[in-house]
């Protein structure tokens, strides 16, 4: 349970979802496709509720905030599984990755190839001026797309 500002990363940082010029951020159809299954996460997840989200040519930041579980947890050893657990932060994040590459790379063509970085960055939001400083961070991110650390392209290079 808790309210978490989580940062999603395209895979080598490639802007795979749209251009920002001049401040102005404009999605291709990738960025669209993403857009969509980030907000299809909180219809099938029935214990979350998404805050702000922006998806940037290269990456998505979004705040995800976790209801506590009505289901009771099971803790038999028997129970163990392999990757996050479900229901985790881990685990909603895992499905919109895959959801929105499967859609990507039927689009595309390419079955199976990454969309995504491996991992993701999350921050667990402490208290209400943090969330306020979030939201406001995500808003003005367009703006401040060149000095972002994630502005590149695929060499490296800032994107002008």
């Amino acid at each position: 349970e808790g309210k978490y500002f989580v940062t999603v990363c395209a895979h080598e940082r490639a802007c795979l979802f749209g251009d920002i010029a001049s401040g102005q951020l404009t999605l291709n159809e990738y960025g669209r496709i993403v857009g969509e299954e980030w907000l299809r996460t909180a219809i099938i997840r029935a214990r979350i509720t998404l805050g702000e989200y922006i998806v940037m040519p290269n990456h998505i930041h979004g705040i995800i905030v976790l209801r506590e579980s009505t289901t009771p947890a099971s803790h038999a050893e028997s129970d163990v599984i392999a990757g996050p657990r479900p229901g985790s932060l881990g685990a909603i994040v895992g499905g919109f990755k895959a959801a929105a590459c499967s859609r990507i790379n039927l689009l595309r063509g390419t079955p199976g190839f990454p969309t995504w970085q491996r991992d993701f960055h999350d921050h667990i939001i402490r208290n209400d001026d943090e969330y306020r400083r979030i939201v406001a961070y995500i808003r003005n991110n367009p703006l401040r797309w060149a000095e972002d650390s994630l502005c590149q392209t695929n060499n490296g290079s800032p994107v002008a």
